[in-house]
């Protein structure tokens, strides 16, 4: 299991807690129409980007790097592998989370692991 051997952190925990928070509501910023909604885009502008996002992708050449560390079965797929590249951070710590990504309508945003980072240089 990844955190085996991790001591409890309350500060990790309660920073996991609030990115899958900040998570489940963007899933929920969709219209009608599919598209985000403006709280959806403020969602992605204030944890998806700049130097301090809370959320990003790894890097391409990080992917090809540790392309089998980042491939994980897909909950929503039975008996298929996919690449989940995109993650949270809890920098003190050096945990990660990684997610599936785009979040689109009306699908599940599936978190297929917590713990070390698993792309250590």
């Amino acid at each position: 299991m990844p955190l085996d051997g991790v001591p409890f952190a309350k500060g990790a925990a309660d920073r996991l807690a609030l990115c899958f928070s900040i998570l489940n509501r963007l899933a929920g910023c969709f219209g009608d129409d599919g598209a985000f909604t403006p709280e959806g885009f403020q969602i992605l502008q204030q944890y998806f980007q700049g130097d301090k996002a809370l959320f990003s992708a790894s890097s391409k050449s990080e992917m090809q790097k540790f392309k089998a560390q980042l491939t994980f079965p897909h909950p929503g797929k039975p008996g298929k592998m996919a690449l989940f590249g995109w993650h949270g951070k809890m920098r003190r710590h050096m945990l990660r989370f990684h997610f599936s990504w785009p979040i689109r309508a009306g699908e599940p945003v599936y978190i297929v692991y917590v713990g070390p980072k698993l792309t250590k240089q």
